[in-house]
């Protein structure tokens, strides 16, 4: 939810097996891929990634991730398109369609190796039959690892946002 505004779904889907097994939640550990806690994302990571799902009710999510890697630092794009699918009304026989587009920048350095903090940032675009909503969104995270990187402890906020246009 965004300030009580709203439920963007494309913003707390989970985009890959990953993320669905451990219920759209993430660990302390190094993830190789930019989800909840920007801190998160593995120093060794890059290059690209494709995730595809195909949910119930004939919606079809996709993202494309792209990180790259130097130094201490970290950059990672993602982008991502929930497919509603056809929307079909029952009196008029109307069709319209329901999307979300996302496109989020994220950015990750750590500090002395033992602490890593990390920001991300995007722009969510949601159509609903024909209705747009547009808002930027923000994350920014930390996290710490301990006992020779075998404990990890990590927080993070989550779309904190903008609401730019609402659908009415």
């Amino acid at each position: 939810m965004l300030f009580a505004a709203g439920s963007y779904d494309v913003l707390n889907l989970p985009l890959d097996a990953r993320s669905l097994a451990l219920n759209n939640t993430t660990s302390a550990y190094d993830d190789p891929f930019m989800h909840n806690n920007p801190a998160a994302i593995s120093m060794h990571s890059s290059g690209m990634s494709y995730s595809y799902l195909y949910l119930p009710a004939n919606i079809h999510l996709g993202k494309i991730h792209h990180i790259n890697n130097n130094n201490k630092r970290v950059r990672a794009i993602k982008f991502s398109l929930l497919n509603y699918g056809t929307i079909i009304d029952s009196e008029t026989e109307e069709k319209s369609y329901a999307f979300d587009a996302l496109l989020e920048m994220g950015y990750k350095k750590e500090l002395k190796n033992i602490i890593s903090v990390g920001i991300s940032g995007g722009y969510l675009f949601s159509s609903i039959t024909g209705f747009n909503s547009q808002l930027l969104f923000s994350k920014i995270g930390a996290r710490s690892r301990f006992f020779r990187k075998r404990l990890g402890i990590g927080f993070s906020l989550e779309n904190m946002g903008i609401l730019l246009k609402s659908y009415t």
